[in-house]
């Protein structure tokens, strides 16, 4: 993910209405590791943002999704992961401690 500034740059040319709970989704990725959920998002968020839709969420990350700041992994059925890293790399998924890590060619 590029920076905080050129991420909003992008989704205001898109028409993207940029609301604190918009902004903090948006935050929340920059950066993040974990391959979170969309639903471990919302969870965590609202915590600040008692009023923050989980639909907000979602919308939030398909708009960075749209103009390649995340992309979403399908590993599991039930759910998407997201994913700020965007170049070339494969992910592994951890059976034993449930995590999802990053492996970057080299």
């Amino acid at each position: 993910m590029i920076s905080f500034e050129e991420t909003i740059q992008k989704l205001r040319s898109e028409g993207f209405k940029l609301t604190p709970q918009r902004l903090a989704v948006i935050r929340y990725m920059l950066g993040n590791t974990e391959h979170p959920s969309a639903l471990k998002i919302h969870k965590e968020l609202r915590r600040r943002y008692p009023t923050l839709s989980f639909s907000t969420v979602y919308n939030t990350l398909g708009m960075l999704e749209k103009i390649a700041e995340v992309q979403s992994l399908h590993i599991f059925d039930d759910y998407i992961n997201y994913d700020p890293t965007i170049d070339p790399h494969i992910h592994l998924y951890c059976k034993g401690c449930g995590n999802i890590y990053d492996i970057m060619f080299e």
